[in-house]
């Protein structure tokens, strides 16, 4: 198995995934760097679409987006937020932490993020945990800076961090939308929306993450009536008709409270100073 040293933190997640949010979601394509000479073939464009078509395709990612607006409209307030997910990821890379020891691809995280006005990240302390719920390493936000409080990392913040809950997918939803699909599906007993989108390609080629030729890649997300994306994956289909679940974030829990607990807010006291 191949090895990468993944600068693993909670923060350069948002990076690696390739949003203007902090909340993470999954790009594999985002996430690959390729060599030289492997670059990704061009994606397959939908022909001969109708009229109607078209119509219907804009009229779904025109849903989309107004759910994610929905959501918006109702939690991007100043106030602090607490989020509990849960993630996974699937490759054929052994991840490594900063310390040299093996990043698991199964595990919670806890955000607690300070909101202003208008929605803009102002302080947050976010928590990664084993699912046997040992905290595995701590970030904060505070001084328009990331700091990571366990492997000593330090990251500018850019400015105007706007947090949502929607991973990003209303730019998939818009760039992919001739092959944007509504269903519903129950998911643990909850009925939830379900739009996908599958990313084709030309001609097979291989991912880094990957020891099988890709053909397509389909994003997934699970919307409530809120407007808020419970469910978000990525499923990747390789040449020889497998596929796999590439990655997963399911959101176990989102409140609004008045101020987190004691222990929770020591840590933007803790360790190191910018």
């Amino acid at each position: 198995m191949k090895k990468q040293n993944w600068l693993w933190t909670l923060l350069t997640m948002f990076f690696i995934f390739g949003v203007a949010v902090f909340v993470r979601h999954s790009n594999v394509t985002a996430a690959s760097e390729l060599p030289a000479g492997n670059e990704p073939p061009l994606i397959v464009q939908v022909q001969n679409i109708s009229p109607e078509n078209v119509q219907e395709q804009l009229a779904l990612s025109e849903q989309v987006r107004a759910l994610s607006d929905k959501w918006a409209n109702t939690h991007q307030k100043a106030g602090w937020i607490h989020v509990v997910m849960h993630q996974t990821f699937d490759n054929d890379i052994e991840n490594t932490r900063p310390d040299g020891q093996p990043a698991p691809n199964d595990f919670i995280t806890e955000d607690w993020i300070l909101l202003d006005g208008q929605g803009q990240e102002v302080k947050g302390i976010f928590l990664q945990r084993s699912i046997s719920d040992e905290i595995i390493q701590v970030s904060v936000l505070k001084d328009k800076a990331w700091f990571n409080l366990t492997f000593g990392n330090i990251i500018p913040a850019p400015d105007n961090l706007i947090y949502t809950l929607d991973f990003g997918f209303p730019e998939v939803a818009d760039r992919l939308k001739n092959e944007l699909k509504k269903t519903t599906e129950n998911i643990k007993g909850k009925e939830l929306i379900k739009y996908s989108a599958e990313e084709k390609y030309t001609r097979p080629f291989k991912f880094l993450e990957f020891n099988n030729e890709v053909v397509s890649i389909d994003t997934q997300a699970f919307y409530n009536e809120d407007g808020q994306v419970e469910l978000y994956q990525t499923i990747v289909n390789f040449q020889d008709g497998s596929q796999r679940k590439s990655s997963m974030v399911e959101v176990l829990t989102f409140e609004q409270v008045a101020t987190p607990p004691a222990e929770i807010l020591n840590y933007l006291d803790q360790g190191m100073q910018k």
